[in-house]
């Protein structure tokens, strides 16, 4: 079935003339529907036709239509991941009976510092300042004050991600590393659950933390 414009084409859209873009009207030359006059038809840009449904192609000519009609692409969402360092009093005070004559003083002022894991291993000791050909400071360093922690070994403790996961490895320390109160084998990896706190030296607290960020992992 086909219908005629105002202007005389032969149409076969009963709202939207296909040859000029004009509405159709009724029989006292009215448009049939006075919205096509605010929002006309979107139309190929190679052949004209008038674009139907969800299509990415035109049925007429083949192109594309613009990408600007495509959904967005979704971000892609990264997992970084972050250990916030405390003092913990709680730990401080049930190791009281090991610390011998060490009696070291609890911090009495330590703001929390977050440290930024980077690479697939990230070791926790402690380093005053580096000497000539020395090793490099500890990416998680608990040599800093005001809450720099004696009980912790220059070489402690390694974190290593797996995936999305994350282990901790006691590298034979002194004092020793405590994941949610059990103390770990040196050497043995302990893979970290969402909630475990991990205790070193005198009074340190570790947690970690997931953070989804767009973009690639560095």
């Amino acid at each position: 079935m086909t219908f005629r414009c105002p202007n005389g084409h032969a149409s076969a859209d009963p709202d939207l003339c296909t040859a000029c873009a004009m509405p159709m009207s009724d029989s006292v030359g009215l448009p049939r529907n006075p919205t096509f006059l605010m929002a006309p038809k979107a139309r190929c840009s190679s052949c004209g036709a008038v674009r139907g449904g969800d299509h990415k192609y035109c049925p007429e000519c083949g192109t594309r239509y613009a990408a600007e009609t495509d959904p967005p692409t979704p971000p892609v969402l990264v997992a970084d991941f972050e250990v916030r360092i405390n003092v913990d009093r709680g730990y401080y005070d049930d190791t009281a009976a090991t610390r011998g004559d060490e009696r070291p003083v609890f911090p009495s002022y330590a703001p929390e510092r977050t440290v930024r894991l980077r690479g697939e291993a990230v070791e926790i000791g402690r380093v005053r300042r580096v000497r000539p050909g020395g090793k490099a400071l500890p990416p998680v360093n608990l040599a800093e004050k005001p809450a720099a922690d004696l009980g912790v070994s220059h070489v402690h403790a390694v974190l290593q991600r797996e995936g999305d996961d994350w282990t901790v490895t006691d590298l034979d320390s002194k004092n020793g590393t405590y994941v949610s109160g059990v103390r770990l084998e040196s050497g043995a990896p302990r893979l970290l659950a969402p909630d475990d706190v991990i205790n070193i030296g005198f009074f340190t607290a570790i947690t970690l933390h997931r953070k989804d960020t767009e973009g690639s992992r560095p």
